[in-house]
C-alpha cells in the first residue's frame, strides 16, 4: 500500500458511493471518520505522495482497481462546490494561483507568502486585496546595531 494510515473500522461512521457527472466514470467513494485527525492525516499523506510520485492510481493500492485515478479530498456540500468553482474563476481572473480547501474552508492566495483568504462568500471576494501590502521596514539608517567589543579573541591582548 502507499499510502498506510490504521484506520479502524469503528473509526469509519460511514462509507458510500456517490454519482459522478461523467457517465464512464465509476461512482465516488465518500466516507465519514470518527475523527478529524485521521482525516487531516490522510489528507496530508494524500497530498505528500502526490507531490514526491506524481498521480496515485488503483495499481498503487490494488490490482483489480487497475489504472483509475484515485484521488483524496474534503467531500462539500454542493452549496461549497459552487463556492469553490466561483473562487477559483475569480483567482484565475486575478492572476491568483492557490485555491483549496481545509477543513470545510475554501483558502485563496496569489502566491508563496501571501496572506491566505478564507472564503465564506462570494461577497468575501470583493475585500480580497489584488495588491500585497507593503511592510513597513525601518530605513538603514534606523537600525539600532549592537556595539562590538573591538578586541578580536585569542590576538594575545587582555
Amino acid at each position: 500500500m502507499v499510502i498506510f494510515i490504521n484506520i479502524k473500522e469503528k473509526d469509519i461512521l460511514a462509507a458510500h458511493r456517490v454519482p459522478t457527472r461523467i457517465k464512464n466514470n465509476p461512482p465516488n467513494i465518500v466516507a465519514q471518520l470518527k475523527n478529524r485527525s485521521i482525516k487531516a492525516e490522510y489528507v496530508k499523506l494524500y497530498k505528500s505522495y502526490i507531490k514526491e510520485n506524481g498521480a496515485l492510481n488503483g495499481f498503487h493500492i490494488h490490482a483489480v482497481l487497475g489504472e483509475n485515478k484515485i484521488f483524496v479530498s474534503e467531500h462539500l456540500i454542493p452549496e461549497l462546490k459552487i463556492l469553490r468553482k466561483v473562487t477559483k474563476t475569480w483567482a484565475s481572473e486575478h492572476n491568483f494561483e492557490h485555491v483549496w480547501t481545509d477543513d470545510g474552508q475554501i483558502k485563496l492566495r496569489r502566491t508563496f507568502g501571501w496572506k491566505v483568504h478564507t472564503i465564506r462568500s462570494e461577497k468575501d471576494l470583493e475585500s480580497v486585496p489584488l495588491t500585497q501590502p507593503r511592510r513597513s521596514q525601518p530605513a538603514i539608517d534606523q537600525i539600532e546595531l549592537p556595539e562590538v567589543d573591538n578586541k578580536l579573541v585569542g590576538d594575545g591582548q587582555s
